[in-house]
Order: C-alpha cells, then sequence, then structure tokens
C-alpha cells in the first residue's frame, strides 16, 4: 500500500513532526511511505529521520 503524509512544515522541531516520521518509519515495513513537506526553509530536516 501507498501511504503519504503532508506535513505544512517538517523542516521545524516539535512533537507532531517526530511523531510522524516515527510512524512513518515503522509503516515503511510493510508499506511504500512517503512524507511531503509544504514549507522547505532548510537543506535538513530538524528532526533526524530513519530511511527505512
Amino acid at each position: 500500500m501507498k501511504i503519504a503524509f503532508l506535513i505544512h512544515n517538517v523542516y521545524g522541531i516539535g512533537g507532531t513532526i517526530r511523531t510522524t516520521l516515527n510512524l512513518a518509519s515503522a509503516l515503511t515495513d510493510h508499506h511504500e511511505v512517503t512524507v511531503v513537506s509544504m514549507l522547505r526553509h532548510r537543506t535538513s530536516p530538524g528532526s533526524p529521520s530513519t530511511s527505512g
């Protein structure tokens, strides 16, 4: 199954962003997951993300 998360600004730091990235990471074991940020003002996200 393909799953996409649309977030206003994933390049900040906060609980919602961290939770979304953790959930996306956990879902990659059995699904194709994409996280999309509407805004980008940094070269990398504020929270580290893991690739599945």
